[in-house]
């Protein structure tokens, strides 16, 4: 029995530590000077680093394609 609830407790503090968010993400005020992508002034701009063999890229390039459709 107490093996079994140091398992448990175990698992339950793996499972609470899995589950908890990470600090968010600050972006920054202004767009990088020295970037070669262009900012459009006048829609939001997405931009997505991708790697061409994982199957989400194809995924969610996708889902932008769906979505860009007239």
């Amino acid at each position: 029995m107490l093996w079994l609830g140091g398992t448990a407790a175990g698992l339950g503090a793996l499972a609470d530590y899995a589950n908890r968010p990470g600090a968010p993400a600050h972006a920054p005020a202004n767009w990088p000077s020295s970037s070669r992508l262009t900012l459009d002034g006048q829609h939001p701009t997405l931009v997505m680093l991708v790697h061409p063999k994982c199957d989400c890229t194809r995924a969610s390039l996708a889902v932008f394609e769906v979505r860009a459709a007239p």
